[in-house]
């Protein structure tokens, strides 16, 4: 409902004198004095980008004659890394001449002059293999099938890498430049020699198993094999954006795409360094493909945490700040791909039992040894998973799996995509907070504050007036609280605010203080975590009243108010009381509205 209306019951018949729409303007008024030193996150609701893409049909069937041609060489159906049947075991008919192939026609100067291309394969009684726009030596890179994998020949405009995944497995991956390559409009795999060379001769009944072949558009490097028929696929998703030095943020929903308007977080510490580089975790029974997928921030920087071959305990950990006895919170974001991805994540901490999140219905199974577990939907199969925990000692701990838990037999290909992991440590380490990215070292967000002066408003000498909000905040550790408006008083230690408090019970207050005496306390109802609410608090010497989310005004005939108001602060007080959510709307009122029309603006 609107907050000013002139005609209809109880709506107020007066104008604010400061009316900030925080979630409809995303902006700041000019007169409000914003500050946060350096960069923060948040999503804003309509960028995207590309993320997964296949522009190469059929790429699990190219054991299929009616979709694929071959030359030299014999194509049968076989095993593949996921343990189905959709590889190709393509076996050298003995003929000699310029190596083997298994090929379709594919049009480069269709999509962009930049190609990334990959494909998965395993030696078969050979192990030298090649990806072509057609099979010559000036139109390929070579690969090794061998010990940890190697490229052997790169023609110019073409580059190539390789991981040895497990089980034999290798990823190739290759980037290619039309314009200084010499490429003809064929995708081809097949044998060459131990130079890379094509020309010689390859035994009969020898080859190679391949999987997985892809083609992606203005990329110098693959992301995670995506299958496709006979459509092209294209996947986008949200795009976590970097606000700069003092720039304000006003956050949404990913999701649904909701404008939820301003900002204000406490500041935090990451303890967890290496946030994106999980080559750099200490793993066990693991292993990691760096960048192979676009995080949720747009940039290829997410990796691929897979299983090793065989039985164990499978997960990656880290070393953090956390002591014993200390708040703490570990956030992670998560992915499970089309191709290899595992069914749930188990996550927890040093000395505490595992939580296990379920991709299926983006759920928590069991909280483990957590106090709490959040879930946060970020889009094209993302989520923000967190396990908030008393500290024992310092290592977190993460990894995919078929069921509940870390033992169990890896294929040797299997895994999660894994980025942006998370730790605060501190008294308000209740919930995790916008994302701090880590290299080798912590890394900090920091307060935000943002006020303004009331003589800006005429409003500095009113004796008395009305605050609306409508706001939203996250949980809050004990004997902790939140600020979401603050009206500072000439006089020493005075104030009115609107706070969501922790002790006792996540409750809404209303607070007036005199010279540092506590004159009002009202408290109607207790808030809930990321729900918004609306509040109305109106003063008047003597004549107190406050409203939420439409339900009858507490009032209080006895206390105390201010004469001279000089700031209002938005979000937050001091080092630590921020309200760590988001304030959509906010009003001033000259006047002390009737506790009919506080409650008329803040139903629904």
């Amino acid at each position: 409902m609107p907050i000013h209306n002139t005609d209809h019951g109880d709506r107020p018949t007066i104008r604010p004198s400061a009316l900030f729409d925080f979630a409809n303007s995303k902006s700041l008024d000019p007169r409000i004095d914003f500050h946060r030193l350096g960069y923060a996150t948040y999503w804003d609701g309509h960028s995207s980008t590309k993320a997964e893409e296949n522009l190469l049909t059929y790429g699990l069937q190219m054991y299929n004659s009616s979709n694929w041609q071959s030359f030299r060489s014999t194509n049968a159906q076989a095993t593949d890394p996921e343990g189905t049947s959709n590889a190709v075991n393509h076996l050298s008919d003995g003929a000699a001449g310029a190596g083997t192939g298994v090929y379709k026609s594919f049009n480069y100067s269709t999509y962009s002059t930049t190609y990334a291309i990959s494909f998965y394969a395993k030696a078969n009684g050979h192990q030298y293999v090649y990806f072509g726009t057609n099979n010559a030596d000036n139109k390929r890179v070579a690969f090794n099938l061998s010990g940890s994998g190697s490229v052997i020949a790169a023609s110019t405009g073409y580059s190539g890498q390789i991981y040895n995944i497990d089980n034999g497995w290798y990823w190739c991956a290759v980037s290619l430049d039309i314009n200084a390559a010499a490429a003809d409009n064929f995708a081809i795999l097949g044998l060459c020699q131990s130079s890379g060379n094509m020309s010689g001769s390859y035994s009969n009944g020898q080859g190679a198993t391949f999987y997985g072949f892809q083609i992606q558009a203005d990329r110098v490097w693959p992301t995670w094999f995506l299958p496709i028929t006979d459509t092209l696929k294209y996947n986008h998703q949200p795009v976590l954006q970097r606000a700069n030095n003092n720039e304000p943020r006003f956050e949404h929903d990913p999701i649904t795409r909701e404008s939820k308007g301003l900002l204000i977080e406490r500041s935090t510490t990451n303890t967890c360094i290496h946030s994106e580089e999980f080559g750099s975790w200490t793993k066990s029974d693991m292993g990691v493909i760096p960048d192979v997928a676009i995080a949720p921030d747009g940039t290829q920087t997410a990796d691929y945490l897979f299983a090793s071959n065989g039985a164990g305990n499978h997960f990656a950990y880290m070393n953090t700040s956390a002591s014993s006895g200390v708040a703490t919170v570990f956030s992670c974001y998560v992915k499970s791909p089309t191709t290899g991805g595992q069914d749930y994540v188990v996550i927890h901490a040093h000395n505490k039992s595992a939580a296990t999140f379920r991709f299926s219905d983006a759920t928590f199974t069991s909280n483990g040894g957590a106090n709490r577990t959040t879930v946060q939907d970020c889009g094209n199969g993302w989520y923000r998973i967190s396990y908030q925990y008393t500290a024992d000692a310092a290592a977190v701990y993460i990894g995919g799996a078929p069921t509940t838990t870390y033992s169990y037999t890896g294929n040797g290909f299997d895994g999660i995509l894994i980025w942006g992991a998370q730790v605060e440590v501190g008294a308000h380490a209740t919930f995790p907070t916008s994302y701090v990215k880590t290299t080798n070292l912590t890394a900090s967000r920091y307060n935000e504050d943002a006020e303004i002066e009331m003589a800006d408003f005429n409003f500095a000498n009113t004796a008395e007036g009305t605050i609306f909000a409508e706001w939203q905040s996250e949980s809050w550790a004990s004997n902790t609280y939140g600020v979401v408006a603050h009206l500072m008083g000439n006089q020493n230690s005075s104030n009115i605010s609107i706070n969501a408090w922790d002790v006792q019970s996540n409750e809404i207050k209303f607070l007036i203080y005199v010279y540092g005496n506590l004159t009002t306390n009202l408290t109607p109802k207790s808030y809930t975590e990321g729900v918004f609410h609306k509040t109305a608090a109106a003063f008047k010497n003597n004549d107190h009243a406050f409203s939420v989310d439409g339900e009858t005004a507490y009032t209080d005939s006895t206390g105390e108010s201010l004469a001279d108001m000089t700031t209002l602060q938005i979000g937050g007080t001091g080092d630590t009381n921020r309200i760590n959510g988001t304030i959509k709307k906010l009003a001033l009122y000259p006047e002390r509205l009737s506790n009919d029309t506080l409650r008329a603006i803040t139903g629904d």
